[in-house]
């Protein structure tokens, strides 16, 4: 099993990207112009080596959606709202989609943004679960995401039309967009759009390891995903796994204090 992958992690007031492996962990912490707080989630725009950031920005007490920009080590802040959810970069680095609470109870409203012309449009209304991130599909022209009603839904946004896949939350895309992994009923699956057919995965847990967290994330090659899990007997701490689907394999990945992590 491959030990050597790089990261983005995060949790609620720093972002880091590393490359940990079986006792050799390397994080670099990011080193913003501004002062985050309550960082929801990150994404990555391989293409052209951005992160975006959904996160409260104290220095000015809003919420933001912005982009850091790793060669220029700038931030570009997209948005300023009272609240932004969750979001994320599409591969190109061209859109970004994004969630805003919605006016009906237990749902967020689905907005897409333009990068170069500053565009931005509601998608759709109340359709993602509160907590729920939205992420592309490789092809940037299909958005997978959790749906109030637990199941996972794809939006087309050429054709502004929505489908409902499986039950389930957390959908992670495949690189060759094929699969879908996601969780159900605190264990993992992957749903093969190919054939519809629908496969469980076994997650070993050690003792005070319990419910599924944010971390569910293909590596680039699509040989393995990683998952998080809620430890310790207060619920605070989360853990992160590497996992084999084909051959079944786990690894524990050695990083302390992260509230979400992908593999990029």
């Amino acid at each position: 099993m491959k030990q050597h992958v790089s990261f983005l992690g995060w949790n609620e007031l720093d972002i880091w990207l590393g490359t940990p492996a079986l006792g050799n962990q390397q994080f670099t912490p990011i080193i913003l112009d501004w002062q985050p707080g309550d960082v929801r989630n990150c994404s990555y725009a391989p293409r052209q080596g951005w992160i975006g950031i959904t996160a409260e920005d104290r220095m000015h007490r809003q919420q933001v959606l912005a982009i850091y920009e790793a060669r220029t080590k700038t931030t570009r802040v997209l948005l300023r709202a009272e609240y932004v959810l969750r979001h994320s970069l599409n591969r190109a680095g061209t859109e970004i989609c994004y969630t805003q609470p919605s006016n009906q109870k237990g749902g967020a409203d689905l907005f897409l943004l333009k990068l170069e012309s500053g565009e931005q449009r509601r998608l759709a209304e109340s359709v993602v679960a509160y907590g729920g991130t939205p992420v592309w599909f490789p092809d940037d022209t299909r958005i997978a995401y959790s749906s109030p009603q637990n199941q996972i839904e794809i939006f087309h946004v050429l054709r502004e039309q929505s489908e409902t896949l499986v039950e389930g939350s957390a959908p992670a895309i495949h690189p060759d967009g094929s699969r879908i992994a996601f969780h159900r009923a605190n264990q993992l699956g992957i749903l093969n759009l190919l054939d519809g057919t629908t496969k469980p995965l076994n997650v070993h847990r050690e003792w005070l390891e319990s419910s599924l967290t944010d971390g569910l994330s293909w590596s680039p090659d699509g040989s393995f995903l990683s998952f998080g899990l809620v430890s310790g007997l207060v619920g605070k701490e989360a853990v992160f796994y590497l996992l084999d689907p084909v051959n079944r394999r786990q690894q524990k990945i050695e990083v302390r204090y992260m509230r979400g992590l992908i593999i990029i």
